[in-house]
């Protein structure tokens, strides 16, 4: 039997807040599944902060949302929209070629960094590795190429005035800071992550056409223990039902994210769900702060899909 489904008989309804968190619930057309998602969170050795959106009924599901988080590798997203953003601009084409030096090779997700120092590759492959296997060296070639004060800058305009670039991956900051010191990678929030996947989704970011490029490449994802473990892989048994998901992961030691766009027939719902100070550090899937989030994510998905549904 699966850990949410002993949690919501195990735990009494009485908890409806989480420690130290904030709930904010509005225009709700279905059952309060606030009482499942409470109870997930209570029995996580850990903090979470969730944002979640139906665009069909524009209902909004927010704990602590306004909270400053990790990005970990999340802060690709925001890097992927400033290339594209270039690239319509016609300062920086996506055919346009990067070289993998030894500067930018780095340990950990990604492939790049086993491959001989001197490939080429265009710009469009450096961001697809860049999202699809979180690809740490293509990530640096590509800060690089636009630019990391042109990052935070862009996402400034867009009105995430959160949601910064501290520095390359695993290389040392060009201006150290005290936020950079406690959030490492990047900060962002998870209003401000909802709100750009929303401008997604919505074919905004960029043009049209743009936004589809990019979230054609965040279907391509290959990490999906999180939001999208319970939805298209487990009861719904693949895309059999038309269920897509299009996300992109982070993860520290004892941090896990997962923001993404969840398409089914039904509707459009967004998610972006963090999970820190995790006691369980392992890297695993079946890490605590993993199936925390996978299991928000059914919830939200069962939620939305039924909201309106006749009784």
């Amino acid at each position: 039997m699966r850990r949410l489904k002993s949690l919501l008989y195990a735990v009494p309804a009485l908890l409806l807040f989480a420690p130290g968190g904030q709930w904010d619930y509005a225009r709700t057309s279905t059952p309060d599944p606030r009482v499942q998602i409470q109870q997930i969170i209570s029995a996580f050795k850990g903090n979470v902060a969730l944002a979640a959106k139906n665009l069909r009924t524009g209902e909004l599901i927010e704990i602590n949302a306004h909270q400053e988080v990790q990005t970990a590798s999340v802060i690709k997203l925001p890097i992927m929209v400033e290339a594209f953003y270039q690239a319509r601009e016609g300062r920086t084409p996506l055919d346009s070629l990067l070289l993998l030096d030894k500067e930018n090779v780095v340990q950990g997700s990604g492939i790049l960094q086993d491959l001989s120092e001197g490939l080429i590759l265009p710009l469009q492959d450096a961001l697809t590795l860049m999202i699809v296997l979180s690809d740490n060296t293509a990530t640096n070639m590509v800060i690089d190429s636009v630019g990391l004060d042109a990052v935070n800058s862009r996402m400034k305009n867009l009105g995430l005035v959160h949601t910064r670039l501290f520095k390359k991956v695993f290389l040392p900051p060009p201006k150290p800071s005290e936020d950079q010191k406690k959030f490492g990678l990047g900060v962002t929030t998870p209003a401000e992550m909802l709100r750009l996947l929303e401008l997604l989704a919505r074919g905004d970011l960029v043009d049209k056409a743009s936004s589809e490029a990019m979230i054609s490449i965040l279907k391509k994802q290959r990490d999906r223990d999180q939001i999208p473990r319970y939805i298209s892989y487990d009861n719904l048994e693949g895309t059999a039902r038309g269920i897509q998901v299009a996300n992109k992961t982070g993860a520290l030691d004892h941090v896990r994210n997962d923001v993404g766009l969840v398409f089914s027939p039904r509707g459009t719902y967004l998610m972006a769900i963090f999970a820190w100070n995790s006691k369980d550090a392992r890297w695993t899937p079946d890490n605590a702060a993993t199936l925390t989030i996978a299991e928000l994510a059914r919830v939200l998905f069962e939620h939305f899909e039924n909201a309106g549904a006749n009784p």
